[in-house]
């Protein structure tokens, strides 16, 4: 043991006596492929945002949020696809920020797939300083397929910490009543009043960045960079217009555009300005939708009566098929306790109803009304022959 131990030694101190080899020079790391970027302005009105509306549009998240234009940054993408998932990256981001009445627009746009990180680099650094980010849908394709692809080059996504306005939210539940689509080019044309003329239609944007790849040819490209840059621009008229709706809402030209702010307040437990909003409506071309949303409203706060004189006049004009009938059965049998007028309500919805389920609820209600009826009868007829005796 000991032999084998002084042998160890030995081979130690002749390691240690012996002269030592330079290390080998590091190389140095390959330069980071760079990103291209353009930067344009635009002009748009001066944004007016008040608390209330973006609330209203932006739900829990802008719950007393005070926030002014330039704490906004505008964003949106222009992928390798149309439906997101593994392959897909953004080979081209625009983002927006608000300069008084102009936009300050920035391109940041790839020329190969290793440019990403560097567009990403760039990119992140456009969020210091801003409380908000908006989007047109980004909340289910642009924000997510960022935060992946930072997440791949081990980059924190600053968006993710920030209240988020996806204004494809608002503008349907404003708007698709009366519009039924409500893509961005949609809106531009029959809200904004302003339609695109020579416009890339999105879907043809992943073949074209497909055909940059293979002839190098940025000119074709271009058309892809004057579409987000308007899609950029769009977004903010489209925020004016959204706030201006939901801050003045009985300032709608539609019946359908007041309806539906109407609901808007009413689903945020603003029942005063819904009301207002439903009543102009009850006589529109949406009479029938806004008098059950103004019934339901006045059954919520136990107005009878108003409720009554409702039913009563869309019966009187013919608006809501049976709903009316239905409706003022079940209040004069239940709260105003008047069976005989019950039923007369009954047979009057049975004689309009079409819809078997519906016939067969209506004809339980008349049966259990009937009998009410009689034992009411025979109970006033035991009392006169009591009182007679």
């Amino acid at each position: 043991m000991s032999n084998l131990r002084d042998r160890l030694k030995k081979i130690a101190a002749e390691r240690k006596d012996a002269p030592q080899a330079a290390p080998a020079p590091r190389a140095d790391p390959a330069p980071r492929a760079v990103c291209a970027q353009i930067v344009r302005e635009a002009e748009i009105p001066p944004l007016r945002l008040s608390a209330n509306a973006l609330a209203l549009m932006g739900g829990e998240a802008f719950s007393g949020l005070r926030l002014a234009p330039e704490d906004l940054l505008f964003l949106d993408t222009e992928t390798t696809g149309l439906s997101g998932g593994v392959g897909t990256i953004a080979f081209e981001v625009g983002v927006g920020e608000v300069l008084g009445e102009r936009m300050r627009i920035t391109q940041l746009y790839l020329r190969d797939y290793d440019e990403e990180e560097d567009l990403l680099r760039r990119l992140l650094p456009l969020f210091a300083g801003k409380r908000a980010v908006v989007t047109f849908n980004g909340k289910s394709f642009d924000l997510p397929l960022l935060t992946s692809r930072c997440t791949l080059y081990r980059l924190r996504a600053p968006w993710q910490e920030m209240a988020h306005l996806d204004l494809v939210h608002p503008a349907r539940r404003l708007y698709k009543l009366r519009l039924r689509s409500c893509t961005l080019g949609d809106l531009e044309e029959k809200i904004l009043g302003a339609p695109r003329a020579g416009d890339i239609p999105g879907r043809e944007v992943p073949a074209l960045w497909a055909q940059f790849l293979r002839t190098r040819d940025e000119g074709p490209l271009q058309r892809v960079f004057e579409h987000n840059f308007q899609d950029v621009r769009a977004m903010a008229l489209l925020l004016q217009a959204l706030a201006r709706a939901h801050d003045e809402p009985e300032g709608q030209m539609h019946f359908e555009d007041l309806y539906s702010v109407g609901r808007i307040y009413d689903q945020a437990g603003r029942a005063d300005v819904a009301e207002r909003c439903y009543a102009h409506v009850v006589t529109g071309s949406c009479r029938v939708r806004a008098g059950q949303a103004l019934h339901r409203l006045y059954r919520r706060q136990g107005r009878a009566q108003d409720a009554l004189r409702l039913l009563e006049e869309m019966a009187a004009s013919g608006a809501g098929g049976t709903f009316p009938y239905v409706e003022m059965a079940k209040l004069y049998e239940h709260r105003l306790h008047d069976p005989a007028r019950a039923l007369r309500c009954t047979d009057l919805a049975l004689a309009l109803s079409r819809d078997a389920a519906e016939q067969a609820e209506l004809l339980h209600r008349r049966a259990r009304l009937a009998r009410r009826l009689d034992g009411s009868a025979v109970s006033k007829r035991t009392k006169s022959t009591r009182e007679r005796v």
